[in-house]
């Protein structure tokens, strides 16, 4: 069962987040405190994910590579949303927010890998494990709801 994908202007309150970003400086997120945005900042300089645990809500936060080919940032946006997917699924996390500050493109290829790695053919699986959050909004001026319909079809198809 695939996720309600819907797109927002609002960031949602008491909701698990992964942030798509290239600049972690311009970060400016009410929910993470000032010391855990040096903190973050620090982390995503030098590296390209990071986690950040405030039961009940889990933050996911990606910095796209700095690779001037697109299928390379696209793979690895997909990958990163492969990583958050595990995230999810380990802590059972019910609904996501997903705040694009990069290319609509890049927002979608993180989708994408989330949506594609909750994946799996249980059809004579005695026990059925296939969790996958209720509700997904998208927080990204690039990435329209027509956007999401396609994708989430796509993925139904698969």
């Amino acid at each position: 069962m695939l996720p309600i994908l819907e797109k927002t202007t609002i960031l949602k309150q008491n909701v698990s987040t992964a942030v798509l970003s290239g600049n972690p400086k311009a970060l400016s997120l009410p929910f993470i405190a000032n010391a855990e945005q040096n903190y973050l900042e620090e982390k995503l300089l030098k590296g390209t994910d990071w986690t950040i645990y405030k039961q009940p809500q889990v933050y996911f936060f990606h910095k796209p590579k700095e690779d001037k080919t697109h299928g390379i940032q696209n793979e690895a946006a997909r990958q990163a949303g492969s990583k958050c997917y595990d995230v999810l699924k380990n802590e059972k996390v019910t609904s996501l927010q997903i705040i694009g500050n990069v290319s609509g493109k890049l927002t979608l290829s993180f989708l994408e890998g989330l949506l594609l790695s909750a994946y799996s053919f249980l059809k004579y699986k005695k026990e059925k494990d296939g969790f996958m959050p209720a509700k997904i909004f998208v927080t990204d001026e690039n990435v329209s709801q027509e956007q999401l319909d396609e994708l989430r079809n796509l993925t139904l198809a698969v």
